[in-house]
Protein backbone atom coordinates (compact mmCIF):
# COMPACT_ATOMS: atom_id res chain seq x y z
CA UNK A 1 0.00 0.00 0.00
CA UNK A 2 2.43 2.31 0.96
CA UNK A 3 4.01 1.67 -2.73
CA UNK A 4 0.60 2.57 -4.03
CA UNK A 5 0.60 5.62 -2.54
CA UNK A 6 3.72 6.74 -4.30
CA UNK A 7 1.81 6.18 -7.40
CA UNK A 8 -0.98 8.92 -6.52
CA UNK A 9 -1.73 10.67 -2.75
CA UNK A 10 -3.28 13.70 -3.51
CA UNK A 11 -7.05 14.48 -2.75
CA UNK A 12 -10.09 12.62 -4.21
CA UNK A 13 -13.93 13.05 -5.13
CA UNK A 14 -14.04 9.40 -5.64
CA UNK A 15 -17.17 7.62 -3.72
CA UNK A 16 -17.06 4.53 -1.85
CA UNK A 17 -20.77 3.87 -1.01
CA UNK A 18 -20.98 1.87 2.86
CA UNK A 19 -24.20 -0.39 2.36
CA UNK A 20 -24.27 -2.24 5.71
CA UNK A 21 -25.97 -1.79 9.04
CA UNK A 22 -24.61 1.77 10.13
CA UNK A 23 -21.80 4.04 10.04
CA UNK A 24 -20.56 6.08 12.55
CA UNK A 25 -19.20 8.68 9.91
CA UNK A 26 -18.64 11.36 12.83
CA UNK A 27 -15.79 9.15 13.76
CA UNK A 28 -12.44 11.44 13.96
CA UNK A 29 -10.59 8.88 11.63
CA UNK A 30 -14.14 8.82 8.88
CA UNK A 31 -15.13 12.46 9.14
CA UNK A 32 -13.09 14.08 6.79
CA UNK A 33 -13.68 11.66 4.17
CA UNK A 34 -17.12 11.47 4.41
CA UNK A 35 -18.94 12.82 1.40
CA UNK A 36 -21.62 15.89 1.62
CA UNK A 37 -24.32 16.13 -0.94
CA UNK A 38 -24.04 19.47 -1.52
CA UNK A 39 -26.76 19.90 -3.43
CA UNK A 40 -29.12 19.37 -0.55
CA UNK A 41 -29.89 21.75 1.85
CA UNK A 42 -29.48 20.00 5.45
CA UNK A 43 -32.39 19.61 7.20
CA UNK A 44 -35.03 21.93 5.68
CA UNK A 45 -37.78 18.65 4.55
CA UNK A 46 -37.21 19.35 1.13
CA UNK A 47 -35.75 17.29 -1.62
CA UNK A 48 -33.42 19.65 -2.90
CA UNK A 49 -31.70 17.65 -5.85
CA UNK A 50 -34.91 15.89 -6.59
CA UNK A 51 -33.39 12.09 -6.32
CA UNK A 52 -36.06 10.82 -4.22
CA UNK A 53 -34.65 11.30 -0.81
CA UNK A 54 -35.56 14.15 1.47
CA UNK A 55 -32.29 15.87 3.31
CA UNK A 56 -29.86 13.14 2.27
CA UNK A 57 -26.83 15.40 2.96
CA UNK A 58 -24.22 12.51 4.49
CA UNK A 59 -26.43 9.62 3.06
CA UNK A 60 -29.10 7.57 3.77
CA UNK A 61 -31.01 4.87 5.91
CA UNK A 62 -32.64 2.53 3.76
CA UNK A 63 -34.06 0.32 6.64
CA UNK A 64 -35.67 3.43 8.74
CA UNK A 65 -36.44 5.27 4.91
CA UNK A 66 -34.68 8.84 6.80
CA UNK A 67 -31.46 10.83 6.08
CA UNK A 68 -29.82 9.51 9.92
CA UNK A 69 -27.16 6.57 8.69
CA UNK A 70 -25.09 6.34 12.06
CA UNK A 71 -26.03 3.36 14.67
CA UNK A 72 -28.54 4.08 17.47
CA UNK A 73 -25.69 1.76 19.72
CA UNK A 74 -22.00 0.75 19.91
CA UNK A 75 -22.71 -2.83 18.95
CA UNK A 76 -23.96 -1.76 15.74
CA UNK A 77 -20.01 -1.04 14.64
CA UNK A 78 -19.89 -3.55 11.60
CA UNK A 79 -20.42 -0.72 8.93
CA UNK A 80 -17.91 1.76 10.59
CA UNK A 81 -15.33 -1.57 10.55
CA UNK A 82 -16.07 -1.94 6.86
CA UNK A 83 -15.84 2.25 6.38
CA UNK A 84 -12.30 2.50 8.27
CA UNK A 85 -10.63 -0.18 6.03
CA UNK A 86 -11.76 1.56 2.77
CA UNK A 87 -11.91 5.09 3.24
CA UNK A 88 -10.24 6.11 7.23
CA UNK A 89 -8.12 9.15 6.96
CA UNK A 90 -4.54 8.28 5.55
CA UNK A 91 -1.31 10.22 7.03
CA UNK A 92 -2.93 12.21 9.82
CA UNK A 93 -1.46 10.84 13.04
CA UNK A 94 -4.81 9.14 13.91
CA UNK A 95 -5.66 6.03 14.19
CA UNK A 96 -5.83 3.41 11.06
CA UNK A 97 -4.46 4.55 7.57
CA UNK A 98 -7.09 3.37 4.56
CA UNK A 99 -6.11 1.92 1.99
CA UNK A 100 -8.09 4.01 -0.22
CA UNK A 101 -6.12 7.22 1.16
CA UNK A 102 -8.67 9.75 1.51
CA UNK A 103 -11.94 8.38 -0.57
CA UNK A 104 -15.55 9.92 0.35
CA UNK A 105 -17.50 7.61 1.92
CA UNK A 106 -21.40 7.51 1.42
CA UNK A 107 -22.88 5.94 4.54
CA UNK A 108 -25.93 3.41 3.98
CA UNK A 109 -27.21 2.58 6.94
CA UNK A 110 -29.48 -0.87 5.90
CA UNK A 111 -30.48 -2.34 9.55
CA UNK A 112 -33.43 -1.21 11.52
CA UNK A 113 -32.01 1.06 14.47
CA UNK A 114 -31.64 -0.90 18.12
CA UNK A 115 -29.50 -3.31 15.83
CA UNK A 116 -29.81 -7.08 18.23
CA UNK A 117 -29.87 -9.92 15.31
CA UNK A 118 -32.06 -8.49 12.41
CA UNK A 119 -28.81 -7.82 10.34
CA UNK A 120 -28.91 -6.50 7.24
CA UNK A 121 -32.69 -6.87 5.77
CA UNK A 122 -32.46 -3.62 3.27
CA UNK A 123 -29.19 -4.17 1.29
CA UNK A 124 -30.75 -3.96 -2.04
CA UNK A 125 -32.91 -0.75 -1.05
CA UNK A 126 -29.19 0.16 0.15
CA UNK A 127 -27.69 -0.46 -3.07
CA UNK A 128 -30.30 1.29 -4.91
CA UNK A 129 -29.61 4.68 -3.32
CA UNK A 130 -26.25 4.28 -3.64
CA UNK A 131 -26.85 3.70 -7.28
CA UNK A 132 -29.19 6.87 -7.38
CA UNK A 133 -26.04 8.73 -5.36
CA UNK A 134 -24.01 8.20 -8.00
CA UNK A 135 -21.42 6.07 -5.98
CA UNK A 136 -18.30 5.12 -7.94
CA UNK A 137 -18.23 2.03 -5.48
CA UNK A 138 -20.40 -0.21 -3.02
CA UNK A 139 -19.26 -2.04 -0.60
CA UNK A 140 -21.69 -4.63 0.31
CA UNK A 141 -19.35 -6.67 3.29
CA UNK A 142 -22.54 -9.12 3.44
CA UNK A 143 -24.64 -11.74 2.11
CA UNK A 144 -26.65 -15.26 2.52
CA UNK A 145 -26.32 -18.37 0.62
CA UNK A 146 -29.93 -19.60 -0.72
CA UNK A 147 -31.59 -18.97 -3.86
CA UNK A 148 -30.68 -16.43 -6.52
CA UNK A 149 -33.62 -13.55 -6.82
CA UNK A 150 -34.28 -11.96 -10.39
CA UNK A 151 -35.72 -8.35 -8.83
CA UNK A 152 -31.97 -8.44 -6.75
CA UNK A 153 -29.59 -9.13 -9.76
CA UNK A 154 -31.72 -6.20 -11.45
CA UNK A 155 -31.11 -4.08 -8.62
CA UNK A 156 -27.22 -4.90 -8.94
CA UNK A 157 -27.30 -4.58 -12.93
CA UNK A 158 -29.16 -0.94 -12.32
CA UNK A 159 -25.95 0.06 -10.22
CA UNK A 160 -23.59 -1.48 -13.10
CA UNK A 161 -25.52 0.51 -15.72
CA UNK A 162 -24.95 3.56 -13.68
CA UNK A 163 -21.40 3.38 -13.55
CA UNK A 164 -21.02 2.03 -10.12
CA UNK A 165 -18.54 -0.83 -9.07
CA UNK A 166 -20.81 -3.29 -6.58
CA UNK A 167 -17.98 -4.96 -4.77
CA UNK A 168 -19.69 -7.89 -2.47
CA UNK A 169 -17.91 -10.42 0.83
CA UNK A 170 -17.61 -14.17 -0.29
CA UNK A 171 -18.85 -15.10 2.99
CA UNK A 172 -17.33 -16.86 6.26
CA UNK A 173 -18.63 -20.19 6.27
CA UNK A 174 -15.57 -22.19 4.79
CA UNK A 175 -17.56 -23.61 2.09
CA UNK A 176 -17.70 -23.17 -1.68
CA UNK A 177 -21.64 -22.56 -1.56
CA UNK A 178 -22.59 -19.29 -3.92
CA UNK A 179 -23.57 -16.36 -1.46
CA UNK A 180 -25.31 -13.59 -2.50
CA UNK A 181 -24.85 -10.57 -3.31
CA UNK A 182 -21.49 -12.16 -4.37
CA UNK A 183 -22.49 -14.43 -6.66
CA UNK A 184 -24.50 -12.20 -9.11
CA UNK A 185 -23.14 -10.66 -12.03
CA UNK A 186 -21.69 -7.62 -12.39
CA UNK A 187 -20.54 -8.05 -8.75
CA UNK A 188 -16.76 -8.19 -8.00
CA UNK A 189 -16.70 -11.04 -4.96
CA UNK A 190 -13.77 -11.24 -2.15
CA UNK A 191 -12.43 -13.69 -0.07
CA UNK A 192 -10.09 -13.38 2.66
CA UNK A 193 -6.34 -14.55 2.93
CA UNK A 194 -3.66 -14.42 5.92
CA UNK A 195 -1.03 -12.49 6.36
CA UNK A 196 1.48 -15.45 4.77
CA UNK A 197 -1.69 -15.52 2.00
CA UNK A 198 -3.46 -18.83 2.83
CA UNK A 199 -7.55 -18.58 2.44
CA UNK A 200 -8.46 -17.71 5.99
CA UNK A 201 -10.05 -20.64 7.42
CA UNK A 202 -13.80 -18.86 7.39
CA UNK A 203 -13.39 -17.45 4.27
CA UNK A 204 -15.67 -19.17 1.74
CA UNK A 205 -14.28 -19.92 -1.67
CA UNK A 206 -15.05 -21.16 -5.60
CA UNK A 207 -15.35 -20.03 -8.86
CA UNK A 208 -17.72 -17.57 -8.00
CA UNK A 209 -15.35 -15.79 -5.74
CA UNK A 210 -13.23 -13.49 -8.06
CA UNK A 211 -10.43 -12.18 -5.91
CA UNK A 212 -8.69 -12.32 -2.39
CA UNK A 213 -7.37 -10.03 -0.34
CA UNK A 214 -5.79 -9.27 3.48
CA UNK A 215 -9.16 -10.28 5.99
CA UNK A 216 -7.19 -11.79 9.35
CA UNK A 217 -6.82 -9.15 12.46
CA UNK A 218 -7.30 -6.23 10.35
CA UNK A 219 -7.47 -3.34 12.64
CA UNK A 220 -9.70 -0.33 11.61
CA UNK A 221 -12.46 1.86 13.48
CA UNK A 222 -15.64 1.20 15.45
CA UNK A 223 -18.39 3.17 17.17
CA UNK A 224 -16.80 4.77 20.82
CA UNK A 225 -15.21 6.52 18.92
CA UNK A 226 -12.57 3.78 19.30
CA UNK A 227 -10.76 0.95 17.08
CA UNK A 228 -11.02 -3.08 17.08
CA UNK A 229 -9.10 -6.00 15.47
CA UNK A 230 -11.55 -8.48 13.46
CA UNK A 231 -11.17 -10.57 10.93
CA UNK A 232 -13.47 -12.10 8.17
CA UNK A 233 -14.54 -11.50 4.49
CA UNK A 234 -16.05 -8.14 5.52
CA UNK A 235 -12.89 -6.49 6.35
CA UNK A 236 -11.54 -8.46 2.76
CA UNK A 237 -14.46 -6.82 0.76
CA UNK A 238 -13.08 -3.36 1.73
CA UNK A 239 -9.92 -3.63 0.79
CA UNK A 240 -11.11 -4.17 -2.36
CA UNK A 241 -13.03 -1.29 -2.61
CA UNK A 242 -10.15 1.04 -0.85
CA UNK A 243 -8.22 -0.25 -3.76
CA UNK A 244 -10.48 0.35 -6.67
CA UNK A 245 -10.80 3.63 -5.43
CA UNK A 246 -7.39 4.42 -5.40
CA UNK A 247 -7.23 3.46 -8.50
CA UNK A 248 -10.16 5.72 -9.74
CA UNK A 249 -8.68 8.47 -7.77
CA UNK A 250 -5.23 8.13 -10.21
CA UNK A 251 -7.47 7.89 -13.14
CA UNK A 252 -11.40 8.45 -13.20
CA UNK A 253 -12.49 7.74 -16.29
CA UNK A 254 -11.37 3.97 -15.81
CA UNK A 255 -14.59 1.74 -16.24
CA UNK A 256 -15.68 -0.89 -13.79
CA UNK A 257 -14.23 -3.96 -15.92
CA UNK A 258 -11.18 -1.72 -16.47
CA UNK A 259 -10.19 -1.59 -12.30
CA UNK A 260 -11.63 -5.26 -12.41
CA UNK A 261 -9.27 -6.41 -15.11
CA UNK A 262 -6.17 -4.03 -13.63
CA UNK A 263 -6.49 -6.01 -10.16
CA UNK A 264 -7.44 -9.29 -11.98
CA UNK A 265 -3.57 -9.17 -13.49
CA UNK A 266 -1.85 -7.95 -11.08
CA UNK A 267 -2.65 -10.05 -8.58
CA UNK A 268 -0.55 -12.39 -6.95
CA UNK A 269 -0.41 -16.06 -7.30
CA UNK A 270 -1.47 -17.46 -4.12
CA UNK A 271 -2.43 -21.01 -5.28
CA UNK A 272 1.42 -22.15 -4.96
CA UNK A 273 1.25 -21.79 -1.01
CA UNK A 274 1.27 -24.31 1.33
CA UNK A 275 -2.03 -24.70 2.30
CA UNK A 276 -3.85 -23.73 -0.95
CA UNK A 277 -3.44 -26.94 -2.72
CA UNK A 278 -7.02 -27.88 -1.79
CA UNK A 279 -8.66 -24.70 -3.31
CA UNK A 280 -7.12 -25.16 -6.70
CA UNK A 281 -8.92 -22.84 -9.38
CA UNK A 282 -11.35 -21.57 -6.33
CA UNK A 283 -9.71 -18.56 -5.00
CA UNK A 284 -9.99 -16.37 -8.10
CA UNK A 285 -7.26 -14.65 -9.73
CA UNK A 286 -4.86 -14.53 -6.59
CA UNK A 287 -4.23 -11.85 -3.87
CA UNK A 288 -4.29 -8.13 -4.81
CA UNK A 289 -1.34 -6.18 -5.58
CA UNK A 290 -2.18 -2.59 -5.24
CA UNK A 291 1.33 -1.14 -6.00
CA UNK A 292 1.24 -3.35 -9.63
CA UNK A 293 -2.43 -2.26 -9.47
CA UNK A 294 -1.85 1.02 -9.07
CA UNK A 295 1.17 1.00 -12.05
CA UNK A 296 -1.72 -0.72 -14.50
CA UNK A 297 -4.21 2.21 -13.49
CA UNK A 298 -1.69 4.92 -14.10
CA UNK A 299 -1.67 3.40 -17.60
CA UNK A 300 -4.92 5.27 -18.23
CA UNK A 301 -5.42 9.01 -18.77
CA UNK A 302 -6.22 11.16 -15.92
CA UNK A 303 -8.00 13.18 -18.86
CA UNK A 304 -11.21 12.56 -20.06
CA UNK A 305 -11.61 11.06 -23.49
CA UNK A 306 -12.01 13.89 -25.90
CA UNK A 307 -15.65 14.26 -28.43
CA UNK A 308 -14.30 14.60 -32.28
CA UNK A 309 -17.24 14.55 -34.41
CA UNK A 310 -19.55 16.68 -36.71
CA UNK A 311 -23.22 17.28 -36.86
CA UNK A 312 -25.29 18.01 -39.55
CA UNK A 313 -27.39 20.20 -39.04
CA UNK A 314 -25.24 21.69 -36.89
CA UNK A 315 -28.10 23.87 -34.84
CA UNK A 316 -31.51 22.39 -33.44
CA UNK A 317 -35.05 24.45 -33.18
CA UNK A 318 -35.16 27.11 -32.44
CA UNK A 319 -31.59 27.41 -33.79
CA UNK A 320 -29.74 26.56 -30.79
CA UNK A 321 -25.93 25.66 -31.68
CA UNK A 322 -25.00 22.07 -30.74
Amino acid sequence: AMQAWDVFNGNSNITVAIVDNAVKWTHPDLISNTYTNTAEIANNGIDDDNNGYVDDRNGWNAAENNNDAEPTQNSMDHGTQVAGVAAAVTDNATGVAAIGWNLKIIPVQCQPDGGGVSGIQSGYEGILYAAKARARIINCSWGSQGAASITEQAVINYAWNRGCLVIASAGNLNNNTVSYPGGYNNVYCVGAVTSSDVKLGMSCFGSWVDIFAPGDNITSTIPGPSYFTNSGTSLAAPMVAGLAGLMLSRSPNMTQSNVINCINSTAANIYTVSGNSPYAGQLGAGRIDAYAAMNCAATFSAMPPVANFFAFPRNTCPNTLI
